[in-house]
């Protein structure tokens, strides 16, 4: 139950994120920052219709990973799968692979909010700490589900 959850989040966000961009797109400037460097200094821009890019990588890695966790057997585990341990290793590779679409969308979400949506660095920070607990989390929640507890 808890993956299809967070697939349902994963595509309320990416559209809130493209809803978001569209609505403020007449007040970007013809140029928008396209590369942020190491230091955080922006060093490359694009014609404003970039920043539509963004939530489009999104959406393909999303689906992306959502394929490869509607496919848990073609994965690759750290350790044998039997058939005693087989329903629970795809549970809780599945778990797993929902929590990093989660993390990658929230990613590209506090990105460009910060970037385009003129949002301060708080809610970047907020952001990337809800990702971390969330993380922390999952991890613990695939531990204990692979462990059979």
């Amino acid at each position: 139950m808890a993956p299809r959850i967070i697939t349902v989040v994963n595509v309320l966000l990416i559209l809130l994120h493209a809803v978001l961009l569209a609505i403020n797109y007449s007040e970007f400037p013809a140029k928008v920052p396209s590369h942020v460097g190491i230091s955080g200094a922006i060093d490359a821009y694009e014609d404003k219709s970039f920043v539509f890019q963004i939530p489009v990588i999104n959406a393909v890695i999303f689906l992306v990973l959502e394929f490869l966790r509607s496919k848990p057997h073609i994965l690759n585990y750290g350790t044998p799968v039997t058939d005693r341990n087989r329903e629970s290793m795809y549970k809780g590779m599945q778990l797993f692979i929902s929590i990093l679409s989660f993390i990658v969308t929230a990613i590209f979400f506090s990105i460009s909010s910060y970037l385009y949506l003129s949002f301060n660095s708080i809610f970047l920070w907020l952001a990337l700490s809800l990702m971390l607990v969330l993380y922390a989390v999952g991890t613990a929640l695939v531990t204990k589900k692979v462990a059979g507890k």
